[in-house]
């Protein structure tokens, strides 16, 4: 069996729905590629992979729950780009519900993952931390006015993606941001940052996780001190068409992240862990995920399905409560 032929259907379902990540498609590709090589199949057509359903319900159950859940997804996925659908599709489907709810249901009671515990910082030590790397990057002459010829440097580059990341946070599709002037000339099924002449900054999302159910989101950058980062940022340290010199992937926005974040304070700190401490701090404040959105907060219409998640995991953690100070999040 040929296992671009799958690559090929789900890029073509995904055109019709514009709802998947370049890594998404390969890490479900990646998923039933190992599934055929596990169990030594040999198949020509591709529906026929999902003629042993037991055989598929075992593999998805071994392991973890979030990695079951991983595999379930990239099941339900395949199984719609190539056409197959009824009894199968639908069973496919409830395991998916299964193990999303199972998952957190196991982080509901342990409040946060292992991995979140470890590297779970306050609100406050994480603006802290981007002050450091501020610090850091002024010093090794992020202001200094010189063009780059190259390949951008990593800490200048880590560091506006930890403020990007910081202040306005999206997921990892950050790392997918073209740069452009004119917003009547995007296309729809991408992502940007809006830099005018007139001094606004936007950020464009029209591909990410959940984009199915909540559409385009447009977020101004409205905090001048991010702003003037940016724009500096592009005139002296960057080339190429996207924001970061070239398209980086989840998991190299993850890497530069966490490299960044280890070397200020200590902990891997990733673009979900930085949303769910943000999701924990707007619940403090407020009762309800209800009373959060009619704030009409630039950081809620960003963090979204994250509010509810948060309000029914994080709402009992218990951090260490700091004066807020200026540089906060609006």
């Amino acid at each position: 069996m040929n296992i671009d032929t799958i690559r090929v259907m789900i890029e073509a379902l995904n055109l019709k729905r514009s709802t998947l990540t370049d890594s998404s498609v390969q890490r479900y590709v990646g998923v039933i590629n190992r599934y055929v090589k596990k169990n030594e199949m040999k198949i020509q057509n591709i529906e026929n992979i999902f003629n042993d359903f037991e055989q598929i319900e075992k593999y998805i159950d071994e392991g973890a729950t979030n990695s079951s859940k991983s595999k379930a997804t990239a099941f339900v996925v395949v199984a719609d780009a190539v056409g197959v659908a009824g009894e199968t599709l639908e069973k496919l489907r409830q395991i998916q519900e299964k193990y999303k709810l199972k998952s957190i249901d196991e982080t509901k009671k342990d409040n946060m993952t292992p991995s979140q515990r470890e590297n779970w910082v306050s609100h406050e030590e994480l603006l802290d931390a981007i002050d450091k790397i501020g610090f850091i990057a002024k010093q090794k002459g992020f202001w200094r006015r010189k063009q780059v010829e190259e390949k951008p440097n990593n800490l200048f580059l880590q560091y506006v993606l930890a403020v990007l990341s910081v202040n306005y946070p999206t997921r990892n599709e950050v790392g997918n941001f073209r740069v452009a002037t004119n917003e009547n000339r995007l296309n729809d099924k991408l992502n940007y940052l809006i830099v005018k002449k007139s001094g606004k900054m936007f950020i464009r999302l029209n591909r990410y996780k959940t984009s199915k159910k909540y559409g385009a989101i447009s977020i101004e950058i409205d905090k001048n001190e991010v702003k003037k980062i940016i724009r500096h940022y592009l005139k002296y340290h960057r080339t190429g068409e996207f924001l970061f010199g070239e398209e980086l992937s989840s998991p190299d926005v993850t890497k530069n992240l966490q490299k960044i974040f280890l070397r200020v304070i200590g902990k891997k700190i990733s673009s979900g862990l930085i949303r769910s401490i943000i999701a924990t701090k707007l619940l403090e404040n407020f009762p309800t995920v209800d009373q959060i959105r009619q704030q009409n907060n630039t950081q809620i219409n960003i963090l979204q399905h994250s509010l509810n998640v948060s309000n029914a995991v994080y709402r009992n953690v218990n951090e260490k409560k700091n004066a807020e100070r200026k540089y906060n999040f609006q």
